[in-house]
């Protein structure tokens, strides 16, 4: 594999860019077309809920290259900002949005990265709070 890319920046990039159509796929089948802001921090929480074990770990660790990736940095930047864009954090629930978007990701690096423990049932246990917050009836995970 390592010959077919000129760099290791360019498998990096190539991974990333897969991961993104995997998840945005997802992503959309949650959250539709043209969804209003709330609707896309719905369909980021629910997408990060339901992905396996193995997309996770990949993610955390592609996360984790990119941050030796300065030039890939940026464009991983503008995707995690179009996830809250449009959001009026001058209204309570563009306020809950925002932190449920928040504590989905504390959630993820905390998992993932191996910085803390969290069982699957504590994990359907923490997005059951997360859907509370944005007012979306918890789902059994």
């Amino acid at each position: 594999i390592q010959y077919s890319f000129a760099s290791k920046d360019a498998i990096i990039d190539a991974m990333v860019s897969r991961w993104f159509v995997t998840y945005d796929q997802k992503f959309q089948e949650i959250a539709g077309e043209a969804p209003d802001p709330q609707a896309k921090v719905w369909a980021h929480v629910e997408a990060t809920r339901q992905a396996d074990e193995p997309a996770n770990y990949k993610a955390a660790g592609l996360m984790a290259a990119l941050m030796l990736s300065p030039e890939y940095l940026a464009s991983t930047k503008k995707w995690y900002e179009s996830r809250t864009e449009g959001l009026d954090v001058t209204t309570l629930e563009g306020r809950a949005a925002r932190l449920a978007f928040l504590a989905t990701e504390g959630a993820f690096a905390l998992r993932w990265f191996g910085l803390m423990d969290i069982s699957d049932d504590e994990w359907a246990s923490i997005f059951a709070d997360i859907k509370t917050v944005l007012n979306k009836e918890p789902k059994d995970p």
